[in-house]
């Protein structure tokens, strides 16, 4: 599940859990299309609860080909949660893409 939580100007924040469908990520990327359109580049933020990967090929074909132009439409880029894995890899992409402010956050449990 993926859904946008808050929205406002380039602000974007978004919540994922479970597992993303294709349906998921058409939606989201609809509105990150949309969103840079008209406010040029973004600042997202994310929240992960149990993050679990992707159901099938077609969820991951999209996230293979649209990702990388994402890239280029982002200024700020923040997560706050999932697995160690994710906040792994999103902390070495901000290692490597410049142009990005990333900032990575571990939940606390309560």
């Amino acid at each position: 599940m993926l859904r946008f939580t808050y929205k406002s100007g380039k602000n974007l924040h978004y919540e994922i859990s479970g597992r993303l469908d294709a349906k998921d990520l058409c939606r989201y990327y609809a509105e990150i299309d949309a969103s840079y359109q008209q406010y040029g580049k973004l600042m997202l933020s994310v929240t992960v609860d149990d993050f679990r990967g992707y159901t099938g090929a077609r969820a991951l074909y999209l996230f293979f080909t649209h990702e990388p132009a994402l890239l280029w439409k982002v200024e700020a880029y923040s997560l706050q949660g999932g697995p160690a894995w994710l906040r792994g890899a999103v902390s070495l992409l901000g290692a490597c893409l410049f142009w990005i402010r990333f900032e990575v956050k571990k939940i606390k449990a309560t």
